[in-house]
């Protein structure tokens, strides 16, 4: 599992606690972490074809998110996933966002974008309550579960 925009590593640890070997990448890794490389989501260290998983939290504050998307695409492994957490917001309440990502025409050009990329959506779910829209995308045809 490739965490973007990981920082202090706390998906990390999450997902190392479920028996997933993951690593988080950021371009302001906390302080020693020993779970955060130093790295740009828009420019990854990893080679093509190399991730089977791909998490991300911070689609607020990517500033070219066409490089994301391209990025995300080409690490990935055929079949690999992309699960990208949402958070539904305006842009004013977070000093770090570069766009807001609470309107629906934000949730088209983002899932025509990935769609452009080759990745295709299997699932969605909103958490309105806590201001969250999750997506699984898959570099191939969804499986059923």
């Amino acid at each position: 599992m490739l965490c973007l925009g990981a920082r202090a590593g706390g998906e990390v640890r999450s997902f190392i606690s479920l028996g997933a070997f993951a690593v988080g990448v950021d371009i302001a890794p906390l302080h020693k972490s020993p779970y955060v490389l130093y790295g740009n989501a828009l420019k990854i260290q990893f080679g093509e074809n190399s991730v089977d998983y791909v998490f991300t939290n911070i689609i607020d504050h990517i500033s070219d998110i066409d490089a994301f998307a391209r990025e995300v695409f080409r690490v990935l492994k055929p079949q690999g996933k992309f699960l990208s957490e949402v958070q539904i917001q305006d842009r004013k309440n977070d000093p770090w966002a570069v766009r807001s990502t609470g309107s629906t025409d934000f949730f088209k050009m983002y899932d025509n974008l990935l769609s452009s990329y080759g990745l295709t959506k299997c699932t969605t779910k909103a958490k309105y309550k806590g201001g969250w829209v999750n997506s699984l995308w898959v570099k191939g045809k969804c499986e059923p579960y």
